[in-house]
């Protein structure tokens, strides 16, 4: 059977020049092999075929290696790709590929053939040898963000630092009163100096960021009202 599975056909005579038909691969098996037909050491012949016995001979169950796909799934990813690849039976192990997918506010954490985490986990390099088709999840873990806070031309203490977790609530800073500018009232945050950016409310609940975040005191300048009186003057 050369390494297959299943009941060896039974052995048997025949004499000189009488025909034989070979016998059917019913019930014959490798993992990650379809049967080839039988070959007696020049000559490969299918199942059920006939040859002429002209000699003693020894039949070998031929086996063609099948070849598997390894596919990889973003499992939520917001861009990139990795390439599929295959792995052929009795070949070389197939090695994991690396990460091409993104996932803003996430890092990889590795392969699971499990979307949820709860299969088998792989490594990136790690081989595989196994003749079934594989479909691997990147798995992804919540990053870590560090917001900042700017007296941007104020003067007083700024809030201390705070860290976002990613799918976490965070809490945004108020000023406390502790910060001030001449000539102007503070009006909240800015994730740029010059208020270009995303402004972000005392207090607010719903910030979030996929990297580390300045957040910049924002300046409302005062505009003071010029009163004038005529005095005694008869007409203005």
């Amino acid at each position: 059977l050369n390494g297959g599975t299943g009941t060896t056909p039974a052995s048997g005579t025949k004499n000189y020049n009488e025909s034989l038909t070979l016998a059917a691969s019913t019930g014959l098996a490798k993992s990650g092999y379809t049967f080839g037909g039988w070959n007696d050491g020049s000559t490969t012949r299918n199942a059920n075929d006939t040859l002429t016995v002209t000699s003693n001979i020894i039949l070998v169950a031929q086996w063609s290696a099948l070849s598997y796909s390894i596919t990889y799934n973003g499992n939520g990813s917001t861009s990139g790709s990795t390439t599929s690849g295959s792995y052929t039976a009795g070949g070389v192990p197939y090695a994991i590929a690396a990460n091409g997918f993104v996932k803003d506010g996430y890092n990889f954490a590795g392969w699971n053939t499990v979307a949820g985490g709860t299969g088998t986990s792989y490594v990136v390099g790690a081989g595989y040898s196994t003749a079934s088709a594989l479909t691997l999840y990147a798995q992804w873990s919540a990053a870590t963000y560090t917001v900042t806070y700017n007296a941007n031309g104020g003067s007083g203490s700024v809030p201390s630092a705070g860290s976002f977790v990613t799918g976490s609530a965070f809490t945004v800073s108020t000023n406390s009163g502790s910060l001030a500018k001449t000539g102007y009232t503070f009006a909240g945050w800015n994730t740029a100096a010059d208020g270009s950016g995303t402004s972000v409310a005392e207090s607010a609940t719903n910030f979030t960021t996929t990297s580390n975040v300045t957040l910049y005191a924002k300046w409302t300048i005062l505009s003071p009202q010029i009163l004038f009186n005529k005095g005694s003057a008869t007409s203005v």
